[in-house]
C-alpha cells in the first residue's frame, strides 16, 4: 500500500481499475478483480486529485509539486506534464472527450489545458484574471457533460461558473458559510451540486 495518507481515489469507467493518490507522492492503479497493483506513477509531491477520461484510456493527476500529469492508464506511460501553477494543484478534471483538462490550485487560479497538442505546453488555454477569479485556494473543478461550462469551487465559500472556451465568468454562486469542498454537474448540465465544510449540500440551477 501507500506510505502516506491517501488523498484521492478514482474508478475507471468500466469499474475494473481504481487509482489512488497519496501524500507519499505516488499514484497507484489497482486491478479490482485480482487486487494486484498494475502500475505506480510518480510526482515530486503529494498527489491531491485524480480523474479518468470517459473512455478510461487516460488518467490525470494533480500534485503539490505544482504540476498536472496526463498518463496512459493501461501502461502508466507519461504523456503530458502541464506546468503553470505556482502552488499545489488541488483539483483536476477531464472534458468528456478528454481533449481538455481543467485544474485548480492553491495559487487561486483555474487553468484550462489543451492536451491534444503534441507540442509541449507552456501556457494554459486561459486563466481568469485574479480580480474576477477566486481569492483563496481553488478546491474543486468540474466540466459540464457538453463541455461548454466549467465550475470551480473555493475556500472563499463560492462557486464560479466559466465558459470553457473563452474563460468568461458566467455566474458567481454564493450561499455557503464554509469552504466549498466538492462540486458536480447534473447529467443535463442544468444543476450544480456543491458540498461544504458548513455541513450542507446545496443545489444550484
Amino acid at each position: 500500500g501507500h506510505l502516506g495518507p491517501v488523498n484521492a481515489i478514482a474508478f475507471s469507467p468500466d469499474g475494473k481499475v481504481v487509482a489512488s493518490g497519496s501524500a507519499d507522492s505516488k499514484c497507484r492503479l489497482w486491478n479490482l478483480e485480482s487486487g494486484e497493483l498494475e502500475c505506480e506513477l510518480s510526482h515530486a509531491g503529494s498527489v491531491n486529485s485524480l480523474a479518468f477520461s470517459s473512455d478510461g484510456r487516460l488518467l490525470v493527476s494533480g500534485s503539490s509539486d505544482r504540476t498536472i500529469k496526463v498518463w496512459l492508464a493501461g501502461t502508466g506511460e507519461l504523456l503530458k506534464e502541464l506546468e503553470g501553477h505556482t502552488k499545489a494543484v488541488r483539483a483536476v478534471a477531464f472534458s468528456r472527450d478528454a481533449s481538455v483538462v481543467v485544474s485548480g490550485s492553491e495559487d487561486r487560479a483555474v487553468m484550462v489545458w489543451n492536451v491534444e497538442s503534441r507540442q509541449p505546453l507552456r501556457e494554459p488555454i486561459w486563466c481568469p484574471d485574479t480580480l474576477v477569479g477566486h481569492w483563496v485556494a481553488v478546491t474543486a473543478v468540474a466540466f459540464s457533460m457538453d463541455g461548454r461550462k466549467i465550475a470551480s469551487a473555493s475556500a472563499d465559500r463560492t462557486i464560479r461558473l466559466w465558459h470553457s472556451d473563452s474563460g468568461q465568468l458566467l455566474r458567481e454562486l454564493k450561499g455557503h458559510d464554509g469552504e466549498v469542498t466538492s462540486i458536480a454537474f447534473s447529467l443535463d448540465g442544468k444543476t450544480i451540486a456543491s458540498a461544504s465544510s458548513d455541513k450542507t449540500v446545496r443545489f444550484w440551477d
